[in-house]
């Protein structure tokens, strides 16, 4: 309950990367919940680079949802790792930025995040033995006050997502990790990262094929 004694909503946080899975959950957590939703976009630099098309598309889908399902909340952070030969797991420098973002809006709003999640799908699962450095790193991030509850929503396959989502945003969703660079226009997909051959077999079998949403 509020001061005023009316009852608060939810305030919860999404790691958004602008790729299917970040998306779907971004978009059936503002069409299925009220939640007050923060989505946060990390511009990984790195050796990969694609900092710069992530970025690009997760502003794009951010104004496209506020325009067409309601207003949320969405901010950015940086990691820059390119002078390392390491970069490190994207996922726990997720869950580092996550503490960031719940422990920023705890000293804003006087009241700690509720929850927070990130995406994922039945093909690459999620691997809790990894995930238990990332919810160590958001739980540094937060001390000294306890850290959100995480969760997830169910796991389904890529191509099901997919399907929910509207066709305007899928085309805006970016999931290769290794962008080629063009000389004359937006980066390509690689074709060989491990998202790239998901979405190829995806693709295939939707009939569909690889969306130049870049202006």
């Amino acid at each position: 309950m509020s001061e005023m004694g009316t009852p608060r909503r939810r305030a919860t946080l999404v790691m958004f990367s602008a790729g299917i899975d970040s998306t779907y959950t971004l978009v059936r957590l503002l069409q299925e919940t009220d939640d007050e939703i923060y989505a946060h976009h990390v511009h990984m630099v790195n050796v990969e680079n694609r900092h710069e098309v992530e970025a690009r598309r997760s502003r794009a889908i951010a104004e496209h949802c506020m325009k067409t399902i309601r207003k949320f909340h969405y901010s950015e952070t940086s990691i820059d790792h390119r002078n390392m030969r390491w970069f490190g797991y994207d996922i726990i420098s997720v869950g580092f930025e996550a503490g960031i973002v719940a422990h920023s809006f705890h000293m804003a709003r006087k009241r700690p995040m509720d929850r927070w999640t990130i995406g994922t799908c039945e093909e690459e699962g999620h691997d809790e033995e990894r995930f238990a450095h990332v919810l160590a790193a958001c739980a540094a991030n937060c001390y000294p006050t306890p850290p959100p509850a995480f969760f997830l929503l169910p796991l389904i396959p890529k191509a099901e997502e997919i399907a929910y989502l509207p066709r305007p945003v899928v085309e805006l969703c970016w999931t290769c990790r290794r962008p080629v660079a063009q000389a004359d226009g937006p980066p390509a997909e690689c074709g060989t990262c491990k998202t790239c051959k998901l979405m190829l077999k995806i693709r295939a079998e939707r009939g569909t094929s690889t969306a130049d949403a870049e202006k």
